[in-house]
């Protein structure tokens, strides 16, 4: 019966310019497995390393490969490998695609954002409008004329304003929300809207603009 071999932890300890030179060779015999060294106390001698500047660049693409995997919320699934293929084109092909991957993520990235906000302008826009909800007045009716003045909102004193609108001018409509909140869509004539403006801004007027 086919009994696999133990794994056995091992220190190789040499000089620090032939260190490149000695993972190289480890990594083309394939029979260790590289770890970080840690020292067991911090009086030991021994302290980890520095990084090769070819490791430092496979890191910095395989922290952007778990990252674009991340944002792709990608499922992980372990490859299996059909060849054998030269390291050169390897490297080769992988870098390309690491590039072709962060350019796309970049791009559903900016996609996702312009959809985020177009989302939260529409929401606001929605915002904007509910209060005009609870008069039943068509949107359109608000604006566009030449000799009238619409003024939008909330006020906290309904009575007087009711009671105050006529020592102004009788050329006015109001309407109210059949809500407590006591939205009002007041419609005057053009020449009386300085003097509407200062009786709502006494009766506790708070302005709710359709645009």
């Amino acid at each position: 019966m086919f009994k696999p071999r133990k794994m056995k932890r091992t220190l190789i300890i040499g000089a620090k310019h032939d260190v490149e030179k000695t993972i190289n060779l480890l990594h083309s015999l394939e029979i260790a497995h590289i770890i970080d060294y840690k020292p067991s106390d911090d009086a030991e001698p021994l302290q980890l390393g520095n990084p090769t500047e070819t490791a430092s660049g496979i890191s910095q693409r395989l922290l952007s490969l778990r990252s674009s995997s991340q944002l792709l919320a990608l499922d992980k699934k372990v490859p299996t490998v059909s060849e054998k293929i030269p390291e050169t084109r390897l490297q080769e092909d992988i870098h390309q695609k690491v590039r072709d991957l962060e350019n796309n993520v970049l791009s559903l990235v900016e996609t996702k954002t312009r959809i985020e906000e177009h989302y939260r302008k529409i929401n606001e826009r929605i915002q904007q409008l509910q209060p005009f909800v609870s008069i039943d007045i068509p949107l359109e009716y608000y604006q566009g004329y030449d000799n009238v003045v619409v003024f939008t909102g909330y006020v906290r004193d309904m009575e007087k304003l009711k009671g105050s609108l006529l020592k102004i001018t009788n050329q006015y409509e109001l309407f109210t929300s059949n809500k407590q909140d006591q939205m009002i869509a007041l419609f005057i004539e053009k020449t009386s809207a300085e003097d509407a403006g200062k009786l709502l801004s006494e009766c506790g007027f708070t302005e709710i603009k359709l645009t």
